[in-house]
Order: structure tokens, then C-alpha cells, then sequence
């Protein structure tokens, strides 16, 4: 499995390390990132920190589909509705698929 060019949004696959493939379901993606979350809010770490971690554990974190997502579900853990995942995963797929419209078609 390789998260290299990958264009699928979910929260059940992760890059493999050392050639071993993960899997992470949507309550451990939600309990992980408001534990991130709320570390930022009540300050033992930062956004920047969070950013570098986010980073190290994906060598192509800014180009990927899930960067977005991701960022989403850490940096604005304190405001998602009981920290739910499925909206903002729902809301990246569809701008993915918009941007791959907008792209193949030429549409606006």
C-alpha cells in the first residue's frame, strides 16, 4: 500500500511504516485528534509543533488529499460537534472531487 499520489480521502487507511500497512478506524481518528486538540487548547503544545509532528509522519503531508482533512480535524477539534470526524472527511471528498472536475472538465 502507498499513500504516495493517493486520492482517496478516509480515515481507514495510513501510510505503512517499515512496509507494514495500518488501519485506523474513524473513533480512533476522532479520539487522536481531540486529544491533539485539546493539548493545544489548554497549551502543552502548539500549532507549529503539531505541523512538524504532522509533517515528519508524512514526507508529502502538503501535497496530499489528507492534509486538509487532517489539519481540519486537529486545528478545529475545539469547535467540531463533539469532535466528530464524518463532516469534515464528507466536506473534503466533495471538494476533491470538485477540484478533479474542475480540473478533467474545465468546469468552475
Amino acid at each position: 500500500m502507498s499513500c504516495a499520489g493517493s486520492t482517496r480521502v478516509s480515515a481507514a487507511r495510513k501510510c505503512p511504516i517499515n512496509d507494514v500497512g495500518l488501519m485506523e478506524d474513524r473513533a480512533t481518528l476522532r479520539i487522536s485528534s481531540q486529544h491533539i486538540a485539546n493539548w493545544m487548547h489548554h497549551d502543552p503544545c502548539f500549532e507549529i509543533q503539531v505541523m512538524g509532528s504532522l509533517r515528519r509522519m508524512a514526507a508529502e503531508f502538503d501535497d496530499s488529499i489528507a492534509s486538509p482533512a487532517a489539519c481540519d480535524l486537529v486545528f478545529k477539534g475545539t469547535v467540531q460537534p463533539d469532535g466528530y470526524s464524518e463532516p469534515v472527511l464528507h466536506a473534503r471528498r466533495l471538494q476533491l472531487k470538485k477540484d478533479r472536475l474542475r480540473t478533467c472538465c474545465g468546469a468552475t
